[in-house]
């Protein structure tokens, strides 16, 4: 991941997916593993909330293309914290809201991991 600055003068993270691969020394054959992409809180923000259009259609881009490429989007505690926190407090968003916005995009969903 690799900080830029963001609007106001903040930073924000970029994510970046790598593949990951190694290197059997014995065969010399190259494994790939799958790729793996770490949401942060403001990319889920734009996804669930699309209050920037232009945030909102490339988070919606990064995270349709890594399901496409069959890529695991994964969620970690504390972004999943902090999206709750950002929901309820910033947006107005009712516990029974949140619990349902997860259910459609997250519980299960394909692609997505929930750590």
């Amino acid at each position: 991941m690799r900080q830029r600055g963001g609007r106001g003068g903040g930073r924000r993270a970029e994510v970046l997916a790598l593949p990951l691969t190694s290197i059997g020394p014995e065969t010399g054959v190259i494994a790939s593993a799958p790729v793996v992409i770490g949401l942060d809180t403001n990319v889920l923000v734009r996804y669930l909330t699309e209050d920037d259009p232009p945030q909102a259609k490339r988070a919606n881009a990064l995270i349709s293309g890594a399901v496409t490429r069959r890529e695991q989007c994964v969620i970690g505690p504390v972004v999943l914290c902090e999206l709750v926190w950002v929901l309820r407090d910033a947006y107005g968003t009712s516990k029974a809201d949140v619990v349902t916005t997860f259910d459609r995009h997250l519980k299960g969903a394909d692609g997505f991991l929930v750590l």
